[in-house]
Order: C-alpha cells, then sequence, then structure tokens
C-alpha cells in the first residue's frame, strides 16, 4: 500500500478525539449562548466521552460479522447523523438536542479507533503493519493539536457554531475516503449475543488486560477531563481569549508528540512494562501540579 493510503488510514484514529477536541476552546461561549453553568456545560464533553466507551465495545463483534471496513463506514455514517442533530440543536436553541447529538457522534466515531487496527492487519502486509504502528501516536497526537488550534481561532474569529460545520465536511471527507480501500474477503462469524457475552467475559479473567485497560482508561479519562475544565479554567482565571487557549494547548501536544516517539525507541531497550511504568512515575509530578495550582 502507497504512503498515501496507509496516512489516510492512520488518519482514522484520531477521528473522534479531533470531534472532543475542537469545540473545547468554544465552550465559554457555548455556555454563554445557552446561558448554563460550568457543570451542566462539561456534559459536552463528557456525554461524548460516554458514548465513545460505549462504541468501543460495539464494533468489534460488527467488524467481525460484516468486515472492518464496512463497520467503519457504518460508525462515521453515525458520526454525520450525530454532527447533523448538534447542528439543528445549534438552530433551535435547544441544550439538550446538542448532548444527544455529541453521544450519537461519539458512538460513530468510535469506530475509528476500533476499526482502523483491525483494518490495518487486514490491508497492510507484515513489513508494512511494523512501520506504520509507531505513527499511530502521531496520528493521535497531532489530531488533538490541530482539533484545539483550529477550535480556538475558528471560535475567536468566526463562530462557535462553525466548529460543527467542520466536523460535518470533515464527517463527509472521513466517509468518501474508505472509498479508496478494498474490501477484503475473509471468513465472517455470525452475531451471537452469548458467543459476544462469552468472549468478553473471557476478556474480563486475563488480568494483564484488565491492568492494561484500566491504565488507558486512567489516561484517557484524564485527558477528557481536562479539555472539560481547561478551557472554562483559561477563560475565568487565566483571562485567555480562545485562540490564545489553542496556541497555549500545542505546548501540550509536543509534550505527547515528543513522549510518543520517545516512548517507541526506549521500548526497544528496556520493553513496554518498564517504559509504563516510567510513564506512570513521570505522571505523577504533572497531577499534584494541577492541584497545587487549583487549590
Amino acid at each position: 500500500m502507497n504512503i498515501y493510503k496507509t496516512t489516510l488510514l492512520l488518519s482514522y484514529i484520531c477521528i473522534a478525539s479531533f470531534s472532543a477536541a475542537i469545540v473545547t476552546p468554544a465552550l465559554p461561549q457555548i455556555g454563554s449562548f445557552f446561558h448554563i453553568t460550568s457543570s451542566s456545560l462539561s456534559w459536552v464533553v463528557s456525554i461524548f466521552l460516554v458514548g465513545y466507551v460505549i462504541g468501543q465495545l460495539i464494533y468489534g463483534p460488527i467488524a467481525n460479522r460484516f468486515g472492518s471496513l464496512n463497520a467503519l463506514r457504518s460508525g462515521l455514517v453515525i458520526n454525520l447523523i450525530g454532527i447533523i442533530i448538534c447542528l439543528i440543536g445549534i438552530e433551535s436553541s435547544m441544550y439538550m438536542v446538542i448532548l444527544a447529538g455529541r453521544f450519537i457522534t461519539a458512538l460513530g466515531a468510535a469506530s475509528g479507533l476500533a476499526c482502523t487496527f483491525m483494518l490495518m492487519h487486514d490491508l497492510l502486509n507484515e513489513n508494512e503493519y511494523k512501520h506504520a504502528m509507531p505513527y499511530t501516536t502521531l496520528s493521535f497526537t497531532l489530531g488533538i493539536g490541530l482539533a484545539v488550534l483550529m477550535g480556538g481561532l475558528v471560535s475567536e474569529y468566526l463562530n462557535w457554531t462553525d466548529c460543527f460545520w467542520i466536523l460535518l465536511i470533515h464527517g463527509v471527507v472521513m466517509v468518501v475516503s474508505t472509498l479508496c480501500f478494498p474490501n477484503k474477503n475473509k471468513k465472517l462469524c455470525e452475531l451471537n449475543l452469548l458467543s459476544i457475552l462469552k468472549n468478553y467475559g473471557r476478556a474480563l479473567m486475563n488480568a494483564r488486560l484488565i491492568v492494561f485497560s484500566l491504565v488507558v482508561g486512567l489516561m484517557s479519562s484524564f485527558s477528557y477531563v481536562y479539555s472539560a475544565i481547561a478551557p472554562l479554567y483559561a477563560n475565568h482565571y487565566l483571562h485567555q481569549t480562545s485562540s490564545e487557549y489553542g496556541y497555549w494547548n500545542l505546548i501540550n501536544m509536543a509534550g505527547m508528540l515528543i513522549g510518543g516517539l520517545l516512548g517507541a525507541r526506549i521500548m526497544k531497550f528496556y520493553g513496554p512494562h518498564k517504559l509504563l511504568a516510567a510513564g506512570l512515575i513521570g505522571f505523577i509530578p504533572g497531577c499534584l501540579s494541577f492541584t497545587v495550582n487549583l487549590l
């Protein structure tokens, strides 16, 4: 597979994070528009996270039954439906409709992360797969950083509602782009609820998988909570505009990017367990610094 298609394939990983992050610089404007409190406003991000978590559970069985590419396309269409519902909520000034749209958007966007790794396994040969895997972190990091920067600039110099129009255009492009990839013919499994539950049950008996999932979940939760709180804190206490918050967030992107690239190299010498332990130890001072600043 050529570099263009591989890059396009990797771009699906950050669809959900792009959708979640692009609206965060606009949270103060959204709160003012709907006249809601900060706690109510945080649901713009929180409801997305709920849909994203549920979405991770459903696309594996769907991909096994209908193929990973069809599962991805279905999710991307659901993503578009959710964005359209958000636009309807904006037009009608109904905050609860926007939350419903965000939930549906997350359900659909979750297919990006869930199905991309399966697609990479199906479409790339062993050598291409090994070369592509280190760039998954790069794709994820750039997606978040560019989304926050774009959301900040759009919110300040255009209108916060335009963030959802950008998501709509982005979603359409992502759906159309799936036509670049062939549907691989492979043996598909029947959808069987009992079998699915048994498979999840076996997965829950795997201690190493549980530990890994909890660590990933902790990091993801921290990221999404930060995304919900940081723009409000920056606006109320640091008096930053939306664009200034977008520029400031580039520091986060740089840190994630450097950490991801260094982590891939360090893992070759010390292995994933020591790298993970070092990352968690390094995570603690950051949390403490946030706590001290908020007190």
